[in-house]
């Protein structure tokens, strides 16, 4: 089996921040903490699954913010 043949399933939260652009590791714990991004944990290390890379890459995290309009 080549290195090609295995598909990485659990990315590292350094290995999520390349792959999703430098975002950094605090911000993808505080987003794992708040529920916005699914992880598995596997004794003390914090693991991406690719299935959830691939949605934040397709959709994004969290509500995109929005202007109120008070009519001011």
């Amino acid at each position: 089996m080549t290195s090609e043949m295995i598909e990485k399933r659990l990315y590292s939260l350094p290995d999520s921040s390349l792959r999703l652009g430098n975002v950094s590791v605090y911000s993808l714990r505080r987003h794992i903490e708040a529920g916005h991004i699914r992880a598995v944990h596997v004794g003390g290390r914090v693991l991406i699954p690719v299935g959830e890379l691939e949605r934040i890459e397709q959709f994004g995290v969290g509500q995109p913010r929005t202007r109120r309009n008070d009519g001011q």
